[in-house]
């Protein structure tokens, strides 16, 4: 059952903005019905365009909330402000207002792996993280290979990097981040760059590490609503705005019905 905050009977106009907030509750064993592990209130961004200090938005009084444990996705037009909103739940960029809470610790992951994936061997990127942390070299080794398993990596553990496939480097990549014992995956349009194979890889690597740990919450950018089929829920955005929040096939028929409106309006 969803709460309307706004509805609306009549098809959905460009500047309509309809919220559906699924109740805050996981369908893992032994979760806790009310965690969150993201959540944005009224969040603004802006950027400062010339010398006289105007500002530009670029996101508007967001507000979102991610149940722990799960899988979601982020969803709109290009330079809708999707991808300024992941940074920012990173920490790599402050908001001009509003209040932010991620869960600590959390990792954000590129679009581009060779941004990310730096040592000659797999073992060798996935442990390298782990050298902050007073480790053991058997407990470097039992991380590395808990994380490989769980993005179905374990079997490249001596595999140069450089043999790799643009995914399989992507899948090594969660897998530090799984290392270091992050509790939040920040996911920036992993797939944007590979072909299918290595897109549906990377994408049940993802839902593989949180099946193998209840504790780890995911928010993942895209821009392909066939990958909506892998989510718990989903969050949609236009112009810096948070349009709706539910769940995966309510956001893509919104999507789709969005998208045959401005079809039908441009084709008039």
């Amino acid at each position: 059952m969803y709460h309307h905050l706004v509805h609306s009977s009549s098809p959905p106009s460009p500047n309509a903005h309809l919220l559906l907030h699924p109740p805050i509750q996981s369908s893992r064993a032994g979760a806790v019905a009310d965690a969150v592990s993201i959540e944005a209130t009224n969040l603004s961004y802006s950027i400062r365009t010339n010398q006289q200090g105007k500002l530009l938005p670029i996101l508007n009084d967001c507000s979102i909330r991610i149940p722990s444990g799960q899988l979601w996705m982020l969803l709109g037009p290009n330079g809708c402000g999707k991808s300024t909103l992941l940074k920012i739940f990173a920490g790599l960029l402050r908001p001009t207002a509003g209040r932010v809470s991620v869960r600590m610790p959390k990792s954000f992951v590129f679009q581009n792996p060779d941004h990310q994936v730096v040592m000659p061997t797999v073992e060798g990127d996935v442990a390298f993280g782990l050298g902050k942390f007073n480790l053991s070299e058997d407990e470097v080794r039992s991380r590395v290979i808990q994380s490989l398993t769980a993005v179905g990596m374990s079997s490249y553990i001596h595999r140069p990097v450089q043999t790799l496939s643009g995914g399989q480097k992507q899948r090594v990549a969660i897998a530090g981040a799984l290392a270091e014992a992050c509790k939040v995956l920040l996911l920036d349009e992993l797939t944007t760059f590979l072909d299918e194979v290595d897109q549906a890889g990377v994408i049940k690597a993802v839902k593989s590490s949180l099946k193998s740990s209840e504790d780890v919450t995911a928010l993942w950018v895209t821009h392909r609503l066939e990958e909506l089929e892998y989510a718990d829920g989903a969050i949609y955005m236009e112009d810096g705005n948070v349009m709706m929040v539910g769940d995966a096939v309510t956001i893509r028929d919104f999507i789709l019905a969005r998208q045959a409106s401005y079809i039908k309006l441009i084709n008039s």
